[in-house]
């Protein structure tokens, strides 16, 4: 690739994809700390790790300016819907719906990212990207039903559930954007959001389930791993933001479920790939082309 050609804009379909990546891995690593601990004070964890990494890395990444500046207060914003609220919504979706209606209602995130950033910040979006947009998330709708598992029909207000989760996931990205056209830090905007989101998950998991959680074992080192992954995922996603646009960042970021297949398929073990799960990623592959290329 000519390195001339490796523009931030270049870049943000391909940081967005690697954000899915590493959202993917974290999924994985998750499920296996949720057979040990309780997930809301296991989430705190995670996210608290997260945030100590960027708090060691914000001097280097940092500038004094955006510390107090507007981005902050979009930053903090951005934290109390994700991964606070969005998390917790989803796990309440998981225990009432089931964890397949729960990711299949989750592939809607991108049209709550991409609905803010083309009605308010003016972002364009042209038949061929919305013709991509829909295919992606059709697939992804159908992806927890590939391997032939049945799901429940829970009654319609538990619905609320997974669609608020998916549409907090998606504003919070729209969020961000702003926050970054003002301050372009991916560090110290994942740094703010994971710290308010410790600060929401620490009142909600409340101190019985903080001594739990702190206690050494199997769970407290996947949540410790899943903090490393989302916290990666998430910077990426804000390079995505940064560098390029919601319409094309939301999309690629949301190919997360097809990730955590692949990662337990080839690493983690105990997904078996078919070919309803060929033919899935297929459409999804088909639909991210047209957006890319838009």
């Amino acid at each position: 690739m000519n390195p001339a050609a490796m523009t931030p804009e270049a870049l943000a379909p391909l940081a967005a994809l690697a954000a899915a990546a590493a959202f993917g891995a974290g999924v994985q690593a998750q499920g296996r700390a949720v057979r040990e601990m309780d997930a809301v004070a296991g989430a705190l964890i995670g996210v608290t790790v997260a945030t100590l990494i960027f708090a060691a890395a914000a001097p280097f990444a940092v500038r004094p300016e955006w510390v107090f500046s507007e981005a902050t207060l979009w930053f903090a914003l951005c934290g109390l819907f994700m991964p606070a609220l969005s998390m917790i919504l989803a796990i309440r979706s998981v225990g009432l719906a089931g964890p397949a209606l729960t990711a299949s209602l989750g592939a809607f995130s991108p049209f709550f990212a991409v609905a803010p950033a083309v009605l308010l910040l003016g972002e364009s979006i042209g038949p061929q990207a919305v013709a991509g947009l829909l295919l992606m998330t059709g697939g992804l709708a159908v992806s927890p039903f590939a391997g032939g598992r049945g799901v429940p029909r829970p009654a319609l207000w538990i619905l609320a559930l997974p669609l608020g989760a998916a549409a907090l996931r998606g504003a919070s990205q729209a969020v961000a954007k702003v926050g970054l056209g003002i301050a372009p830090s991916p560090v110290w905007a994942a740094l703010v959001t994971f710290a308010v989101s410790a600060l929401v998950l620490a009142v909600i998991a409340g101190p019985a389930r903080i001594r739990a959680a702190l206690r050494p074992g199997p769970g407290l080192a996947w949540f410790a791993v899943a903090g490393v992954c989302n916290g990666l995922g998430l910077l990426l996603l804000n390079a995505a933001l940064s560098g390029g646009d919601v319409v094309v960042a939301a999309p690629l970021a949301s190919t997360a479920p097809l990730w955590t297949l692949a990662w337990g398929a080839l690493v983690f073990g105990g997904e078996r790939v078919t070919l309803r799960h060929v033919g899935v990623a297929a459409l999804v592959a088909a639909g991210a082309a047209l957006i890319v290329s838009r």
